[in-house]
Order: structure tokens, then sequence, then C-alpha cells
């Protein structure tokens, strides 16, 4: 299979759409009381808008001439800030890999688009977060040699008849 990774263009949200459908998708199983499944992250305005603003560093991954995935991420200039050190970080807010290309060396590819535009940006790190039901996901990230930085943590607040609300 022939992998090309390059940079993302606003005539690529219509091979893109079915990928962030499937992302939706996935979240929305994994956690129905947060996700609409109808809804994706980034609807034509926002897609457009995005690729074409300098801070994102935006990609796709053809294999043999096909999307197979994307990625979108930014780079985020920590400055003066209370009590944190001064540092450019490349956020990854998104990198998806479609279900039937899984395993064949395109979220690597991805991810190497990524350090690249790090380190092209001279970002001392990359940052992402991810949720703590896709297994696959974590798995990847930790293969690709990220430790957990934070933790997000919730409770869900009881009813007034006192169950839980429905999760």
């Amino acid at each position: 299979m022939k992998l090309l990774v390059r940079k993302m263009r606003e005539n690529d949200f219509d091979s893109l759409l079915p990928l962030q459908q499937e992302i939706q998708r996935l979240h929305a199983e994994g956690r129905p009381d947060l996700f609409r499944p109808e809804a994706v992250s980034y609807p034509e305005k926002v897609f457009r808008e995005t690729v074409n603003d300098p801070a994102w560093r935006c990609a796709v991954c053809e294999a043999d001439g096909a999307c197979a995935g994307f990625l979108f991420a930014w780079v985020r200039h920590l400055r003066e800030h209370r009590n944190m050190r001064d540092a450019d970080v490349l956020l990854l807010d998104d990198l998806c890999v479609g279900e039937k290309y899984r395993r064949r060396g395109i979220g690597r590819a991805l991810f190497d688009y990524a350090r690249a535009a790090a380190e092209e940006a001279g970002c001392s790190r990359i940052e992402l977060n991810v949720w703590s039901f896709n297994e696959e996901a974590l798995g990847f990230y930790r293969a690709m040699g990220f430790l957990p930085m934070t933790m997000k943590m919730e409770r869900h607040i009881q009813t007034e008849n006192g169950e839980e609300a429905a999760r």
C-alpha cells in the first residue's frame, strides 16, 4: 500500500467527512451521555477556517489514493502564565485513522507529520487529550511514546430521587 501524507486542503472536506462521522459514532457509543452521534468536530465552515489558519497543522494521509486518515493540530504559545514556564506546544486536537485502514502505519505516518510540524515550530512537546474508553487510541498513543500528564475526572450528581444521573 502506498501512503502519502500531505497538507490538508479546503477541497478535502467531502473526503474527510466519512472519517469524521466514523470517529463521532465511536465517541457517541463510548459516551452517549456526552456525544451526539450526528455531529462532527469540523463542520464545513469550521473546517475551512481551520485549514486556512496559520496556527493549525492539518494533514491527510492517503492510502493508494483514498483518504485513510487525518490530523488536526495547532501550535499554542504559552507565555507569562502565572505558574507555568513559557513554552511552545503542539496540541494534537484530532488524529483519526479509518477503521478499515488501521494497523497499516497510517497513524504512525500522521504522528510523524505532527512531530515534524512540532519540531519546525520550535515546540518543546506534543500534547493531546484522549477519552478513557478509547482503549485502541490509548494503546496507539502509548506506542508513540506518550505518557499521562494530567487526569480529568468526573462525578455524576444524584437526581432528586437519589439515583445517579444517567450515563
